[in-house]
């Protein structure tokens, strides 16, 4: 488990739209925004401090719409303490809703995760 604020930007962030992957035998988690929402993975960034990677700016296309847009990514470095959200939050390759969330929830988790 990653100490405050980065536990709460974790959790909030998994609820939502943010994804684990096994690398390896730990796990790292991908955020992945719109270009319009920069500053805001810029402060999610920010709150993760040395656990996170650079921003970068992706072109993502869009099989659907035949549109290209641009994201803003980063991904937190492959860490043991990730294994502790991986153990809540996926059941085989999927990810739930912990049934414990309540005791998760932080005041800054609910802000990131809305």
């Amino acid at each position: 488990m990653l100490p405050e604020p980065a536990h709460s930007v974790l959790i909030g962030s998994l609820l939502g739209d943010a994804c684990l992957s096994r690398n390896g035998k730990a796990y790292r988690v991908r955020f992945d925004h719109s270009l319009t929402a920069y500053e805001y993975a810029l402060w999610k960034r920010q709150q993760l401090g040395r656990y996170a990677t650079q921003l970068r700016v992706v072109s993502v296309h869009d099989k659907r719409t035949s549109q290209t847009y641009q994201h803003v990514r980063f991904d937190t470095r492959t860490l043991p303490e990730l294994n502790w959200y991986a153990l809540r939050f996926l059941s085989g390759t999927h990810k739930v809703v912990p049934p414990d969330v309540e005791t998760l929830m932080t005041e800054l988790a609910l802000a990131v995760w809305y």
